[in-house]
């Protein structure tokens, strides 16, 4: 009978031991309430604004070839044409007319490569000067110049006959550069342009 009490009221305390524990929850356990857990208000990022910028065009592609010259007088009064490239290297054609008896004419041209500090190779005779219906083949020889100071170099002299029935003429000179001058690609130069006889 003991035994039997004793084992009851073993059963008994276990239960209310388990009650205790199961039933309720420590007050640092608790969960937290709706209060703690509100998140922190953000407050509203503002966008970056962006600011399209247009990119400035700026002219570091050089022509392949030279454009187009037009007559003009140098100081001294000799007769030119430019050609202009877009960078400091560029020919120059001076030239002077003179009309023959038989009332046709003569052009004395001069072709020169003006430039600032430069350093080529020799270029072979596929370099030409055509004035009127004439050509003229020219080669170069090897340019080395580290100056300062802008200078010419000739590249090829050659008269010229024109008949005389004609008032102006074409010209067209090119010489093959084939290289790059000052971070601009240049294949050739060109000058491309009239004179006028009288």
């Amino acid at each position: 009978m003991k035994k039997s009490l004793s084992l009851i009221l073993t059963a008994l305390l276990l239960s209310l031991t388990l009650v205790s524990c199961v039933g309720g929850t420590p007050a640092d356990t608790q969960a937290p309430t709706d209060a703690a857990t509100e998140k922190p208000t953000e407050a509203p990022t503002e966008k970056p604004t962006e600011q399209m910028q247009t990119p400035t065009e700026q002219g570091t592609e050089a022509p392949t070839e030279g454009g187009t010259a037009t007559p003009d007088k140098a100081p001294e009064g000799i007769k030119y044409l430019r050609s202009d490239t877009g960078t400091q290297l560029n020919m120059i054609l001076e030239y002077d007319v003179a009309k023959n008896d038989d009332g046709s004419y003569t052009v004395d041209a001069t072709l020169k490569l003006e430039s600032y500090s430069l350093s080529v190779t020799a270029r072979g005779n596929s370099n030409y000067v055509k004035i009127g219906d004439e050509n003229y083949y020219f080669a170069t020889e090897a340019i080395n110049y580290s100056g300062a100071e802008k200078t010419t170099f000739t590249l090829g002299s050659h008269r010229f006959n024109v008949s005389g029935d004609k008032t102006e003429v074409p010209v067209y000179a090119i010489w093959y550069f084939n290289g790059t001058y000052n971070d601009a690609p240049l294949a050739a130069i060109v000058i491309d342009g009239k004179i006028t006889l009288e």
